[in-house]
């Protein structure tokens, strides 16, 4: 009975081991499928990644959108530059103005003794809208010395007048241009004030930029790949060189407010025609971090390479020459040093900060500073045997006020210049009565003999005229000395 038992136990056994081995074949197959549909999948992703890559450089490493982002980088560098400073608080010249001012020389100079304390005042009202000019003029030197001369432009006639020399005011005709003259000044100063009002720099500045972007990528443009590194070619040659510059130039003259900013002719626009020359630009980008790593510029049968020695430093070099050139940068500042037997023989540095613009130039045993704010003004040279310096305050208000003075140091010798200005903005001149103004042309002998002579008695008052006799006796006796010889 037992064994009846176990052997009715076995079909049960060997059904429960096949089942267990179909399940686990199953679920081995299963496993496998699973791995396969995974690394399918990873295989996909991989793919998916690598082309998205492919498709990213492409389309963002390439010499189109390198030369597009520089320009917008470069542009908005020089914004920032141009933000440090308004050059309108220093530079204006719109509307008809009232000025008044002193220039005066002081010396310690011994061979310039009878120069010093000289001064010149004066008094002007310009109107160039109205072809209308007035100065007035003072020459003094000290407390005993002093001359008058006053002088007006008026519908093409020149008036004339000294209270120190005569009672009587003069006029002469002027060429029949002067109007046409004066327009012209009104139209430079009107441009000018226009020029270096902040935002239209900046609108020159993109205009430019922009312009350039158009006409370079008329080159011929390429771009190399090799591993994390990136070239852009930019090529100028006979056979695209004319087109570029018609881009470029028409990309000026379809622009209404840069022409009118400039009042570009058609002759200053051919003028242009040869902005661009035959050249190749090649630049190798690190796509890593977008850095400049090397490049190569070729103009001319002459091909300069420079290559990055930091983050903010490029070497330019050019072959079979040991002498090259540092360019040094960051956001606020640019700098160019040259190299010759590895000592630096020249430099300047360009620099902006928060209210200043600085310049630093040094060549040889010359150096000189400069730093230039909307409110104030400070330069210095120096070279052996001399230095200068000038040092300049700006108010602007109601009135636009310049105050500051100019020191020169020549071998222990002073001189210096103070200097006193002041421009008052008009919303019109009130022109000087002329009416009884005689002409010229009818003044008398006796006229001309009274007014020279009281001239002569005016400038008998002044040192300086001992200077003007002395040169006058050392060219004379020079003269004699050279008849004598010959």
């Amino acid at each position: 009975m037992d064994s009846k038992k176990i052997s009715g136990v076995e079909p049960t056994i060997n059904s429960s081991m096949n089942n267990e081995s179909e399940f686990m074949d199953f679920r081995e197959k299963k496993n496998k499928k699973k791995g396969l549909i995974t690394g399918l999948v990873v295989i996909f992703i991989i793919l998916l990644l690598v082309i998205f890559t492919l498709f990213f450089i492409k389309n963002n490493y390439n010499a189109e959108k390198f030369l597009d982002k520089t320009t917008t980088n470069l542009n908005n560098r020089l914004n920032k530059f141009i933000d440090t400073i308004d050059l309108t608080n220093i530079i204006k010249t719109e509307g008809p103005t009232e000025t008044t001012g002193k220039i005066k020389f002081e010396t310690n100079s011994i061979e310039l003794r009878d120069l010093n304390n000289i001064a010149l005042e004066y008094n002007a009202s310009t109107d160039y809208k109205n072809k209308y000019l007035d100065y007035d003029l003072t020459l003094t030197q000290g407390e005993k010395a002093s001359i008058n001369l006053g002088f007006s432009v008026d519908n093409e006639r020149l008036y004339l007048r000294s209270k120190d020399l005569t009672d009587k005011e003069y006029y002469m005709d002027m060429a029949s241009d002067t109007n046409e003259q004066l327009s012209n000044i009104e139209e430079l100063m009107t441009s000018l004030s226009e020029i270096t009002n902040k935002d239209n720099i900046k609108y020159i500045i993109k205009s430019y930029l922009n312009s350039f972007n158009k006409a370079l990528k008329e080159s011929i443009v390429s771009t190399k790949y090799n591993g994390l590194n990136v070239t852009y070619t930019y090529e100028i040659n006979d056979l695209n060189k004319e087109k570029i510059n018609n881009i470029f130039i028409n990309s000026i003259k379809n622009d209404k407010k840069l022409m009118d900013l400039f009042k570009y002719s058609e002759e200053d626009l051919n003028n242009m025609k040869e902005s661009f020359d035959n050249c190749k630009i090649e630049l190798t980008i690190n796509m890593l971090n977008n850095n400049l790593k090397e490049f190569k510029f070729t103009i001319d049968d002459n091909t300069y390479y420079g290559e990055k020695l930091s983050d903010s430093k490029i070497k330019v070099t050019v072959p079979n020459d040991s002498n090259y050139l540092e360019i040094e940068y960051d956001d606020n500042k640019i700098g160019f040093t040259y190299y010759e037997d590895n000592k630096s023989t020249d430099q300047i540095i360009l620099e902006s900060t928060n209210d200043f613009i600085k310049v630093n130039y040094s060549y040889d045993s010359v150096t000189f500073d400069l730093d230039l704010s909307d409110k104030a003004l400070k330069a210095n040279l120096k070279k052996e045997g001399l230095t200068a310096n000038a040092d300049f305050k700006f108010e602007s208000n109601s009135k636009q006020t310049t105050t500051g003075t100019i020191a020169i140091n020549v071998n222990g010798d002073n001189i210096k210049l103070i200097i006193n200005n002041s421009i008052n903005y008009k919303d019109k001149i009130t022109k000087k009565d002329a009416n009884g103004a005689t002409n010229f042309a009818n003044i008398s002998n006796e006229e001309i003999t009274s007014i020279m002579s009281k001239c002569y008695e005016k400038l008998q008052e002044f040192d300086v005229l001992n200077l003007i006799n002395n040169l006058a006796g050392s060219l004379s006796k020079n003269e004699t000395n050279i008849d004598t010889i010959f």
